[in-house]
């Protein structure tokens, strides 16, 4: 691999990064004891724990279509670390990069990684809960933004950091860089980012308190009509987004293949239980049907069995769904693909017919 050192790293953090180097020459990533922090098929983010604690990401390049997209553009790990570096000249916070490797170039692209300092600090939500933090505090940051033309365009708590010395930006992948002051129309789509975080986080029960800590920080507040209507937006637009996180490659869901089919799974779940579940349903016919052990499977069209996932998915979102789904299978040929939904076990068939109804509403 070829590397590139951002930042002079102390004396203790290069004796871990020499680990960490030799490691990554050999392809032995990660090492025992590392925290996964996010599971992804192609990103992967371990926190090095000791002193001092270290961030670690991976990004890998298995298909031909991913290299061919980043094949004369940056990767997305180097296009981090160069954001890092400008919003710091912009005179605000965020992760400060040591050291960037990759293999291969252009087409022939492999993996790339990036080594970060771990940022000291409070996740933002857990501050306003305790009433560490302030809603006039994230709006000065909007103006703080607005003023370094930084249009950060994934603003929301989880990617902001409470500290004593001031609030710091995580995920700087979708970071642009404006000429300041930013437009309207980037601090306007900032702001009801923010402020739908604020709702779905129980922060604000209204947008009301919000707009009024933007209107005091900023010369020309957000009009309450705009921001009203694009916050309606940007939730259904959120929604879509979660549930189709659901049916992908997530933090909180894997997608792979099996014995059983194609099959969309919570990473909490074996993927034996499922298989094995799947496996005795396919045999047991079609509907609401019991698939060994104590679990029940809802097995038919894929297209139903998909709503079916879906609908259960919204009422989870909702909070009304305590026991969610663990799976869904699919197998078959596209134009006559069969589903199969497994439920947890423990559900009776009463409850489980209950709440498949509740999902098709």
């Amino acid at each position: 691999m070829r590397w590139t050192e951002f930042m002079e790293p102390t004396p203790a953090e290069r004796k871990r990064l020499s680990g960490t180097v030799e490691a990554a020459e050999r392809g032995e990533l990660p090492d025992p004891g590392w925290e996964e922090v996010r599971i992804r098929r192609e990103r992967r983010v371990w926190r090095l724990p000791g002193e001092p604690v270290l961030y670690l990401k991976l990004q890998l390049y298995l298909s031909f279509k991913v290299r061919f997209r980043y094949a004369l553009r940056s990767s997305p790990t180097l296009t981090e670390a160069r954001h890092c570096l400008h919003l710091a000249r912009a005179g605000l916070a965020g992760p400060e990069p040591l050291l960037h490797g990759h293999l291969g170039l252009g087409p022939w692209r492999r993996r790339t990684l990036l080594v970060t300092r771990a940022l000291a600090g409070e996740p933002a939500a857990a501050a306003l809960a305790g009433g560490r933090l302030a809603l006039a505090e994230l709006a000065d940051l909007v103006a703080r933004l607005r003023q370094a033309g930084v249009h950060h365009r994934d603003l929301h708590l989880d990617n902001i950091l409470a500290h004593s010395a001031g609030l710091r930006l995580l995920d700087l992948q979708s970071v642009r860089f404006l000429r300041p002051p930013l437009g309207a129309g980037e601090v306007l789509a900032m702001a009801v980012k923010l402020g739908d975080s604020l709702l779905r986080r129980g922060a604000v029960k209204e947008p009301r308190p919000w707009l009024q800590a933007l209107a005091r920080q900023l010369p020309r507040p957000p009009d309450a009509a705009a921001f009203h209507r694009l916050l309606a937006r940007q939730q259904r637009r959120e929604l879509r987004r979660r549930l189709s996180r659901c049916l992908a490659e997530s933090s909180g869901f894997t997608r792979e293949r099996s014995d059983a089919g194609r099959v969309h799974r919570r990473r909490e779940v074996p993927a034996a239980e499922v298989g094995a579940a799947a496996a005795a349903a396919w045999t047991a016919g079609e509907g609401l049907v019991p698939a060994g052990g104590e679990h029940w499977c809802l097995v038919g069209p894929a297209g139903a069995v998909r709503r079916a996932w879906l609908g259960l998915r919204r009422l989870e979102l909702a909070g009304e769904c305590a026991r969610p789904p663990l799976a869904l299978v699919l197998r078959g040929a596209p134009w006559r693909r069969r589903g199969c939904l497994v439920l947890p076990a423990g559900l009776g068939r009463k409850e489980a017919a209950a709440l498949l109804e509740r999902a098709g509403k």
